[in-house]
């Protein structure tokens, strides 16, 4: 079997990086070599169980969610600015993985354009999508559980 360039997309909370994570682990115990792209709150998390080639994107999660901007939209009573935050928060986060994911695969010194596959998590599935079209590269989506088709 050949070895193959594959990345990895990685984006939400540690409960959807982990798996992710641990395919990283295995693909490179089978001789792969694996990018994994998770949030920076994440990286280092992802590096200390020693996957080799970590990419940042998006936002910090948690620092996005513990704001001072955060705790004044969950202390409000009113309903409207708790929504318009947390849509504020997610498009904002979402930008910035699209920013990601763009300089790391499309840009003309993209250091990710030789992926041979794309595995994305599930909130990643679309954009992954994209990127695999414009690479002509399979995509494979990382399933943890019954989901969407």
């Amino acid at each position: 079997m050949t070895s193959a360039h594959i990345a990895i997309v990685l984006y939400g909370s540690r409960g959807d990086i982990q798996p992710g994570i641990c395919l990283a682990l295995e693909l490179q115990v089978r001789g792969h070599r694996v990018s994994a792209l998770v949030p920076p709150n994440l990286a280092g998390l992802a590096r200390a169980t020693g996957v080799r080639d970590v990419h940042e994107i998006g936002l910090d999660s948690d620092t996005a969610w513990s704001s001072e901007d955060a705790r004044s939209a969950r202390n409000s009573r009113n309903p409207l600015a708790r929504m318009a935050f947390a849509l504020r928060t997610v498009r904002g986060g979402f930008d910035a993985l699209d920013a990601a994911l763009e300089r790391l695969f499309i840009a003309g010194t993209a250091p990710l354009r030789d992926t041979d596959l794309l595995v994305v998590a599930p909130l990643c599935q679309d954009r992954g999508l994209a990127v695999a079209e414009h690479l002509g590269i399979p995509l494979t989506v990382l399933r943890y559980g019954p989901m969407s088709e």
